[in-house]
Parts: structure tokens; sequence; C-alpha cells
């Protein structure tokens, strides 16, 4: 997984949360996959001193343990109401009850021998859609494995509409320089071999280390910027001495003596 060991910027809201996470969950911050949790702000009539200890939140808790365990990578599910043992519960509340009683959590572990984990996550946030909860309170999938699954949608997501806006323009920046639309199948070409033979390339890295998540923008980055920028050199030179000479060799030859060196 190229997001396994994702770490937040210092001062980042990602940071900020994952400390805030901490102080109220202190023993359960860095010891699972990924948590369920489940928090209401408002004031409950019916239960105003804990809101979140209540028949709902134990009937959420059970309904949502049916579903996680239904997953075939899902090894542990706990929380404060799937204990089953008064004592425990007692023991363990500070564990999986926030100390203003406004939010609880279940701890879900999964075994990712047994299958994809960007899938588990994905199938998990589904789930939770589709449960019904009460007006105001929020229910949410949190964890580090979580956080790194986000970090690469946003990234993979970052890239296309970058590329999508970038690519195009630069290409008509290079159109417009040129004046030659059939010498602008070149830099096309020449650009998509780049990006097939560099992405080829990092097959094998990424299956071997641990690979930043903007890891591909930079390189998608790269290989525009380059590719782009190298061709209207040599592109750019060749077209002035087609108008000197007329010569395509001795224009290729004057381009690659010249503007060649530069690349």
């Amino acid at each position: 997984m190229c997001h396994e060991s994702f770490t937040a910027p210092a001062g980042s809201p990602t940071d900020i949360a994952k400390h805030i996470w901490a102080s109220i969950f202190p023993e359960q911050s860095n010891t699972s996959d990924a948590v369920v949790f489940i928090s209401t702000s408002r004031p409950d009539s019916l239960f105003p001193s804990e809101s979140i200890k209540n028949n709902i939140t134990e009937a959420i808790s059970h309904h949502l343990s049916e579903i996680l365990w239904s997953h075939p990578m899902v090894t542990t599910v706990l929380g404060y109401y799937l204990l089953n043992d008064t004592l425990a519960e007692a023991m363990y509340e500070d564990q999986f009850i926030s100390p203003n009683k406004t939010s609880t959590l279940i701890v879900v572990q999964t075994d990712i021998r047994l299958g994809d984990q960007d899938a588990f996550i994905s199938w998990a946030e589904a789930k939770l859609r589709t449960i019904d909860i009460p007006s105001g309170w929020s229910l949410m999938l949190l964890g580090e494995a979580v956080l790194g699954h986000a970090s690469h949608d946003a990234a993979v997501s970052s890239m296309v509409s970058m590329d999508s806006i970038i690519l195009p323009t630069a290409l008509a920046f290079l159109a417009i320089l040129i004046r030659n639309l059939r010498m602008m199948l070149i830099p096309i070409a020449c650009l998509g071999l780049s990006i097939l033979t560099s992405f080829l390339l990092m097959i094998p890295v990424a299956m071997f280390t641990n690979v930043s998540d903007f890891g591909p923008n930079i390189m998608m980055s790269i290989l525009i910027a380059l590719s782009i920028d190298y061709s209207l050199f040599l592109l750019s030179r060749f077209r002035e001495e087609m108008v000197k000479s007329a010569d395509p060799i001795y224009s290729v030859h004057e381009m690659t003596l010249h503007a060649g060196r530069v690349v």
C-alpha cells in the first residue's frame, strides 16, 4: 500500500484532529485499524447527564457489530455496549466513552491478509451511510487506515483535476507557439510515451517500498513540464531553420546541434 506510513504535517487540520482524538481517547488513539465514532453534542431531555449512554447508542452499537462482523476481513469488534458484562463496562468505560459522555467508539480491527483494506474501508463507509441515527448525532469511520485511504483518494482526485486543466492548456500554448498542427503529434507522442514508461517503472518500486500518495502528482507535473518545455525548445528551433532553408535534414541537424544541447 502506498499510504501505510502517512504522517500529517505538523499544524495541519489532520494533525490537530489526531491530537484532539488522542486527548479524548488516549487508550485507543493508536491501537486499531479503524474506529466507528458515535457522538451527539445536543442536549437530550431524556438523558440529560449521560447523553451517549442510552438505549439508542446500545441499539446502534449492536447493529454496527452485526454489519461489521459480516465482512470476512474483520477480526475484532469492540465497544462499550459490546462487552456484554456490567463489570467490564465499568472497568473499560474510559476507553470507550468520552469524559463528557457525548461520544463513544467501536474499535474495528482487520486482517489485511484476508482482503484489500481500501476495499474494506469503502465498504464500511457505505454501510455507515445506510444506518439511521437520531437528528444531531454523527456516525463516522476514523483511524489511521481511514486517513490513509482518504488522503489517497484526495491525491488521485487532485491529480485528475489538475491534469485535466494543465495538460490541455500547455498543449494549446505549445500549438500557438509552433503554429504547426502536424508537429504537435511529436510532443503528444513524447508525453504519452514518457508517462507510460515512468509509471511502468514505478510499479515494481511501489510494490516493494512505501511511496507517498503525492508521488504520482509530482511525477505527472514534472513529465508535463519537461515534455512541453523540451518540445518547445526543439520544435521552435526546427521551425526557424525550416523558414531559413526549407531543408528538413539540415533543419534537424541545426536543431540537434543547438537546441539539443539545452535538452
